[in-house]
């Protein structure tokens, strides 16, 4: 008997197996989900924040409509972040606005199947803006009280809430938030 075929059928076979084998260990992916941290942001919001009004105050351009218009823009473009909410205080005390950006829960999603349900909370942003004039201005944030001081000339501060975590723009400091 001539058992020579059945060799190259098995070692074919094995090979192929191979061949399938380091194909689909280089076709595999991972997606890791990166959590971004409020502190980061806050650093990066710092940064460029002040780029922006040393370019209004370079241009002379109107100051507050510039702020305004680049704050809605920054929050539109990290809203995969999923922050909660943003506040931003800025102006001289002879005219300060609040700008919050608040996450709202617009209702739920349910999708029922034969493998059970699944549910996909629908949020919102509303933007809400007030005007104020003083020396401080008090923000209020869940259960987070802030008081951000007005100094002469042009000022910028702003709050972050994610999850639990609030950061501001003065202190430098990430505050956790007290559930009751």
């Amino acid at each position: 008997m001539n058992k020579r075929g059945q060799f190259y059928l098995v070692a074919a076979i094995i090979i192929a197996l191979v061949v399938f084998g380091l194909a689909s260990v280089s076709n595999y992916a991972s997606v890791e989900e990166k959590e971004t941290v409020v502190f980061d942001l806050r650093q990066e919001l710092g940064g460029e924040s002040g780029y922006v009004i040393d370019f209004a105050l370079y241009s002379q351009g109107e100051i507050s409509q510039l702020i305004e218009n680049w704050t809605n823009v920054y929050v539109a473009g990290k809203q995969d972040q999923e922050i909660e909410d943003w506040v931003f205080v800025y102006g001289d005390p002879s005219n300060i606005t609040v700008l919050a950006f608040v996450s709202e829960s617009s209702g739920v999603i349910t999708v029922d199947s034969g493998a059970g349900s699944s549910y996909v909370d629908i949020t919102s942003t509303k933007v809400r803006r007030a005007q104020a004039w003083g020396d401080y201005v008090n923000v209020s944030l869940g259960n987070f009280t802030y008081s951000f001081d007005m100094n002469s000339g042009q000022n910028f501060a702003f709050l972050i809430k994610k999850q639990g975590y609030v950061a501001d723009s003065t202190t430098g400091k990430v505050i956790v938030e007290i559930e009751e």
